[in-house]
């Protein structure tokens, strides 16, 4: 117990503090996949690494997720997040035919599972790789992983760059603390609703 005492006092809290943020970040290698898929926001990070994935293996699929655009809709050419994402890949040289969109009725990382379940069945995709925030990989990955076993799909998951806060910097930030507080609801929920 004292040396437990000690530690908790003698280890610096920025130890600690990134250590509550790497809990969330899986890092994992994984194989060439036959999709990638984009979870629900749009950012041009986000799609530049799509894109950089795409050129690096140019035979995958790539599926968009993502629901109705709500708030300042008439300034989107496209009614749904994953079809102004395809407008995107498409403005960066992906072919149309290579980017399939997926409208989800509501928001939510298990309801993007559940959506986009079909689809890629549908293509008989054996590996997929979610494409996700670095604090959001833990839930995506154990989320898609669950839903996808029950049709044989490997699932593994990347993280898109962020450049607002990272693990040794996330508590100096309004953004950093309410991303990884917000993961660590979500993960709890998720946890007691069987999700995961």
């Amino acid at each position: 117990m004292l040396l437990l005492v000690f530690l908790v006092i003698a280890v610096p809290y920025k130890f600690w503090l990134a250590h509550i943020y790497n809990f969330l970040v899986i890092n994992k290698d994984f194989p060439k996949p036959d999709a990638i898929l984009v979870e629900g926001w749009v950012s041009d990070r986000q799609i530049q690494y799509v894109v950089s994935l795409y050129q690096r293996w140019p035979d995958m699929l790539i599926v968009m997720v993502g629901p109705k655009i709500l708030q300042l809709s008439d300034f989107y050419p496209a009614q749904t997040w994953a079809e102004a994402r395809k407008i995107q890949l498409i403005g960066r040289g992906i072919p149309e035919e290579d980017v399939i969109p997926v409208v989800q009725e509501r928001s939510g990382t298990r309801n993007e599972a559940l959506a986009s379940l079909n689809v890629i069945s549908q293509h008989n995709v054996k590996v997929l790789l979610i494409i996700t925030a670095p604090h959001h990989l833990r839930r995506s990955y154990q989320t898609y992983r669950r839903i996808y076993k029950s049709k044989d799909i490997e699932v593994f998951c990347s993280a898109y760059p962020v450049g607002s806060f990272q693990a040794n910097n996330w508590w100096k930030s309004h953004d950093g603390v309410s991303a990884v507080w917000n993961e660590y609801m979500k993960l709890l929920y998720y946890f007691v609703k069987g999700y995961l």
